[in-house]
């Protein structure tokens, strides 16, 4: 009986311990964003800020205390999700081909082709243009007649330690307007 009991007690412990990582692990402490302009939505990490509306064509995050400006490299991690009109309507290689050719900063390191959301996008990811800074990345993907944008930058090691986060976005996105 004693030996059940203990066994129990193990049995509670471990379950409860499971659940604890794996509910953080899926991200309920994160924030919420919709876009009900361009019918996406994502999850971001509650620790980062964010500037922009539900109606916004760029929407920025951050992990300094000041918005990063545009150019050079931000204090922290800077974070855009831009929505870029596909005027051509090129398929998602073609316009990714076009935009690409003189890559995001320095030259194009790799270009990967991944799902996000379900939808079929590509990661290009570049060469730092400064000593200190991660390697620019940048993910296409197409919804509707537009190329959804999203670019991730910052310095070292704040770039690093946050890229779990960037991941956690791109893993959360939703389109749900085509």
């Amino acid at each position: 009986m004693k030996k059940a009991l203990i066994f129990l007690v193990i049995v509670i412990v471990a379950g409860v311990v499971v659940y604890t990582l794996t509910t953080k692990w899926r991200g309920n402490d994160n924030r919420d964003y919709a876009n009900t302009k361009y019918g996406y939505s994502l999850q971001y990490p509650a620790e980062w800020n964010m500037r922009g509306s539900a109606q916004s064509d760029i929407l920025q995050f951050f992990t300094a205390d000041n918005p990063p400006g545009d150019g050079g490299l931000p204090d922290g991690i800077k974070m855009e999700v831009m929505v870029l009109e596909n005027y051509d309507n090129l398929d998602l290689d073609t316009w990714v081909e076009q935009m690409t050719m003189g890559g995001m900063g320095g030259d194009e390191i790799r270009k990967d082709k991944i799902t996000v959301g379900g939808i079929n996008a590509i990661r290009v990811t570049s060469e730092p243009m400064f000593e200190e800074e991660g390697e620019p990345l940048g993910v296409y993907l197409k919804h509707g007649n537009n190329i959804v944008l999203i670019n991730y930058m910052g310095s070292e090691p704040d770039y690093s330690n946050n890229l779990g986060g960037f991941e956690t976005v791109l893993h959360s996105i939703i389109l749900t307007i085509e």
